[in-house]
């Protein structure tokens, strides 16, 4: 992936602080999409696990949100998900069953206050590169 800057619109942001803190002591997940990095949608999706430490989807409910996001003409982006009581850094957990190389990773950190985001390109289970997000007001 070219290294250049995620356009995040503050709107989607605030959703996924929303659905972060609604879905405490348990990690949130989910997925946004747009096109040439410029996200548009976002998606959440159900954590399975309903843990503090890891985030579970079934790989239905990820077959159909990806089948939505080419019938909107968009194209997957980033995955999300939250990390309640540590900083906004890819786990080891998170590396590993990051699905594609060619998607961004979004963590939102509920340690700090205000809520942290931070974005990654994850280059394999033991690498990853910070990925710069920016927010705008649309």
């Amino acid at each position: 992936m070219a290294k250049s800057k995620l356009v995040l619109p503050q709107r989607i942001v605030g959703e996924m602080v929303k659905l972060a803190k609604t879905e405490l002591p348990n990690e949130c997940c989910g997925v946004l999409s747009g096109s040439n990095l410029q996200v548009t949608t976002f998606w959440p999706l159900k954590n399975e696990a309903q843990s503090p430490l890891y985030y579970r989807v079934s790989p239905g409910e990820y077959q159909n949100v990806k089948y939505e996001i080419s019938r909107k003409n968009e194209q997957l982006i980033a995955t999300f998900h939250s990390h309640p009581k540590t900083r906004a850094t890819p786990s080891y957990t998170d590396r590993l069953n990051h699905p594609d190389q060619a998607i961004l990773m979004l963590i939102l950190s509920l340690k700090v206050n205000p809520p942290e985001l931070k974005g990654y390109f994850i280059e394999d289970v033991h690498s990853y590169v910070p990925y710069p997000i920016v927010m705008n007001s649309q």
